[in-house]
């Protein structure tokens, strides 16, 4: 695998939950690469008398990514709110109805099978194919994988609805 440096690193469109990616580190150290845990040289422990609240927490360094990206078709997605409509399949949720205008037409398109694991190419049907989910829904959809179906998250929805009227 090639690497190249960017002047300006692309952006990332991986989300968290996305293929089950929730948090990954990845630090080199002496030609030497980690990934998930930092080698014992980088860990710092607190000072006894340090207050985890005093712990500096930083963020914003760049950092670059390489990553694989699948194509999607803009038409497929119009096609498919088009014949479902802007709402999620699994909760029902329509953003207009929530937050008004600004809301309108926002609705997440999921692939019932995701891209990677077709691994190509694919004439794509965006009535069979895609589904729209609100982003929790989306989110939860990709906490395993494969993702769970759009039918386990309305199972689950309804299963903890019935626990909260007891």
């Amino acid at each position: 695998m090639a690497s190249r440096l960017h002047k300006h690193p692309p952006k990332s469109s991986l989300t968290i939950g996305e293929r089950g990616a929730w948090e990954t580190t990845v630090t080199g150290v002496a030609g030497e690469f980690v990934i998930g845990v930092l080698p014992p040289s980088l860990v710092r422990e607190p000072a006894s008398n340090t207050a985890p609240q005093a712990l500096a927490l930083i963020e914003g360094a760049l950092k670059t990514v390489e990553l694989t990206l699948y194509e999607r078709n803009a038409e497929a997605r119009k096609l498919c709110i088009a014949h479902y409509g802007a709402t999620c399949q699994a909760c029902g949720l329509v953003y207009e109805d929530k937050y008004g205008p600004i809301g309108a037409d926002l609705i997440h398109v999921h692939h019932v099978t995701p891209l990677s694991a077709i691994g190509e190419a694919y004439q794509v049907d965006p009535i069979r194919d895609l589904v729209p989910l609100c982003a929790t829904c989306h989110h939860v959809v990709h906490r395993k994988s494969p993702p769970y179906s759009v039918a386990e998250i309305r199972a689950a929805i309804a299963a903890q609805s019935a626990l909260s009227l007891e």
